[in-house]
């Protein structure tokens, strides 16, 4: 029985064997899974493929695309296929479609990792796959030369991983395709009808829901207004001049900063990150790349560091203070009594970053990358002033997330000491 399906353009290129990543995101409504699934039951019929259809958590059958593609193969009429409630097989070209998910309800399962021989992989909702996951799932996509990923998502910010893997930095022979619901003549009315009401009473909404665009967080950025204008690879370390270290105290990770600083502005040329360490390792990584400065050393950051600690008889500044001289260099020290109050340290900060009269007074250089990772990223919880910082189950997810907070602290606490804003 000859049947004709069509294809939207947009949807051709998964026949292709030129891409080796297929990206479509875009709102709800848009038919982007029902495309999909067209062109795989198409591609079935046409040679032996073993397609993988995956999500980041698959509790059963239900929540995969099996229902999805049984649909599609009734609504063509196809006899040629084999259902079962767990299986969808071609009986002329072996085909089969495997759902599985790609971690369990613990985030602790890598099934994906041990299937074999897979030629086409689909990952739904892939705005909730995790960075480990994927991590775990591209390599593992390699039955034959032409093996592809297909990827559907609704984008939701711009910190989940599936945007910074695929979106920020696309890979080599990736096809990306946005597309929503007035795009898709099949759009049912209701629906139509529902986006049209959010447009109207809830603008925001309507653009991340129904036209897929990324969620505006600038209104939770700690930092603001921060762009490629504040990041500066003309900025060098300059052995004559004083060093301006600032650090955050915290074992898991320790993170500081180093800059240079004129009358009124900051330049971070380098930055000291490091998990699991203890302060002497920190500053035992710092006299390793700069022992032989010629210039002062000038401590700023937390004033907890003058506090002695239970595991050591010295405070993390007296430990700083012998290291630096056990090696001839001389340091000074710009603390505060106390640690400031956050939205004080936040205020002068973006002042610097870009101050009420239009100057950027601070700037960094690329190779700081978690310094710039925490401009772009580190938020407000919504409707309060409190930073909004990962649990061990989202670190566990987005190991990037790990390194959000401590060392805009750091930076804050130097901005702060030296450029406070004043009240009038």
């Amino acid at each position: 029985m000859d049947v004709k399906v069509e294809i939207k353009k947009c949807f051709e290129p998964i026949f292709n064997g030129d891409y080796r990543y297929l990206i479509f995101k875009g709102g709800r409504g848009s038919g982007k899974s029902w495309g999909i699934a067209d062109c795989l039951v198409i591609l079935s019929r046409m040679k032996r493929l073993r397609i993988l259809c995956t999500r980041e958590i698959q509790g059963s059958i239900k929540e995969s695309s099996y229902q999805l593609l049984v649909d599609r193969i009734r609504h063509f009429g196809f006899n040629d296929f084999n259902i079962t409630k767990t299986e969808i097989t071609n009986k002329i070209t072996g085909s089969s479609f495997i759902f599985k998910g790609m971690s369990d309800t613990h985030g602790t399962d890598e099934g994906v990792k041990s299937i074999e021989g897979i030629n086409i992989c689909w990952v739904e909702e892939a705005q909730s796959v995790s960075s480990k996951s994927w991590k775990i799932l591209t390599p593992s996509i390699r039955g034959g030369e032409n093996s592809k990923i297909i990827i559907s998502y609704n984008p939701d910010t711009e910190n989940t991983p599936v945007h910074k893997e695929f979106i920020e930095t696309p890979k080599p022979r990736t096809y990306i395709h946005h597309i929503n619901y007035l795009d898709n003549p099949y759009c049912p009315k209701v629906l139509r009808e529902e986006a049209e009401h959010l447009k109207i009473h809830k603008p925001d909404e309507y653009k991340n829901i129904w036209l897929g665009e990324i969620k505006d967080s600038s209104k939770t950025a700690v930092v603001k207004y921060f762009n490629k204008d504040n990041i500066n690879d003309n900025i060098a370390y300059c052995k004559d001049l004083p060093i301006y270290l600032s650090m955050d105290f915290n074992v898991d990770p320790m993170m500081w900063i180093l800059s240079h600083k004129t009358k009124d502005k900051i330049f971070v040329f380098d930055e000291i990150v490091m998990e699991n360490v203890t302060t002497q390792d920190a500053i035992n990584e710092f006299v390793e790349r700069y022992k032989g400065h010629k210039a002062k050393i000038i401590i700023n950051g937390d004033a907890s560091g003058n506090y002695r600690k239970t595991q050591s008889k010295f405070s993390d500044y007296a430990i700083i203070r012998n290291a630096l001289v056990k090696v001839g260099l001389e340091v000074d020290f710009d603390i505060r009594g106390f640690n400031p109050p956050i939205k004080s340290r936040v205020n002068a900060f973006n002042q610097m970053v870009y101050g009420n009269d239009g100057v950027r007074r601070w700037f960094c250089h690329s190779r700081c990358k978690w310094l710039v990772y925490n401009m772009k990223n580190l938020k407000y919880k919504v409707g309060t002033s409190d930073f909004d910082l990962p649990s061990f189950s989202q670190i566990g997810k987005d190991e990037s997330l790990k390194f959000l907070g401590h060392i805009f602290d750091a930076a804050s606490y130097q901005v702060e000491y030296y450029f406070p804003v004043l009240k009038e």
